[in-house]
């Protein structure tokens, strides 16, 4: 017979196993938060890529709307170097490839 009373040898080793099993449980639900609390992080880090990307846009735009205006450059003018930039690093629309495969 096992006796549960305290100062027991026995029992020391249940009040144990209870001590380590909600330790376990503390540090599990610790980690689930943790979990938990990286998703919107990532979700916020998503969000803030998108928004740079916007202002990124927003910006060229209101540069090659102020060039132009100036007559600085023309539209065909930064239409050729963006393609041009675009070739040198690889990157070429499905729209371009097909009209160079066609010419």
């Amino acid at each position: 017979m096992v006796s549960v009373l305290p100062g027991d040898g026995g029992s020391h080793n249940c009040y144990e196993k209870e001590r380590v099993s909600s330790n376990t449980v503390a540090a599990n639900d610790t980690r689930m938060r943790e979990k938990m609390a990286e998703k919107p992080d990532k979700e916020q880090q998503l969000k803030s890529l998108a928004e740079a990307l916007k202002m990124e846009m927003i910006i060229n735009q209101a540069l090659i709307d102020v060039l132009v205006e100036k007559g600085i450059l023309t539209h065909d003018e930064i239409m050729a170097k963006t393609r041009e930039i675009k070739i040198k690093q690889g990157i070429v629309l499905s729209s371009e490839a097909s009209n160079k495969a066609s010419n």
